[in-house]
């Protein structure tokens, strides 16, 4: 934008000066034997000061702001897809998750939950959950802490909706999560009188 307003300052400024006013700087070379820089310099303030009286002018006013127009609407899908960049966490998160730890207040979970992660994975997609249990999630990324809730359908034994809440941050996620049945979590890291479970993944590396 800086460049714009300088080459218009310019073109402005060579089509501003008074043909008297260069006769005039012209008489003062010859006299005082000047180099031509010394002519621009003498010119200067008037160029400048008849500048600033065009560019008020509406002519130059809505050519300026024409060229502004389409700077913007030639940077402007640039722009948008530097902002796209970043996916939302509902699509995100889908895909295969490997356990890195379980906890539950300050113990690990059980070890039969545990292997099931280690086996099978946490795998999400599109609104289902297919290991290592099988049911649903729904997340909602406008919350803070952000929510998500998890329903296992099978195994019996398991069966029930899971109130938590999450961070996700590329390719590691963790997700605080209520007994079935209990109030959402409040937080991510819960207190020592917290009976909720923090499970961290990581993406496998291919």
């Amino acid at each position: 934008m800086a460049g714009l307003i300088y080459l218009l300052t310019q073109a402005t400024a060579r089509a501003a000066v008074p043909p008297g006013l260069a006769a005039a700087a012209v008489l003062h070379a010859d006299r005082t034997g000047a180099f031509p820089g010394s002519v621009e310099l003498l010119a200067h303030k008037e160029i400048v000061l008849m500048f600033w009286e065009k560019l008020m002018a509406p002519g130059l006013a809505v050519a300026i702001l024409a060229a502004v127009g389409s700077v913007t609407w030639l940077l402007g899908p640039a722009i948008a897809r530097g902002l796209d960049d970043k996916k939302p966490d509902a699509e995100t998160i889908q895909g295969e998750w490997k356990l890195v730890s379980a906890k539950l207040m300050d113990k690990d979970l059980p070890d039969e939950i545990k292997k099931g992660f280690d086996d099978k994975g946490f795998v999400l997609e599109k609104g289902k959950m297919k290991a290592p249990f099988t049911g649903t999630y729904t997340m909602d990324a406008t919350k803070s802490p952000k929510e998500i809730d998890l329903t296992v359908e099978e195994p019996k034994d398991h069966k029930g909706t899971y109130l938590g809440v999450y961070e996700l941050d590329g390719d590691k996620l963790k997700i605080t999560f209520a007994n079935s049945g209990e109030d959402r979590p409040t937080k991510l890291d819960p207190g020592k009188d917290d009976s909720w479970a923090v499970l961290v993944f990581e993406r496998p590396k291919k």
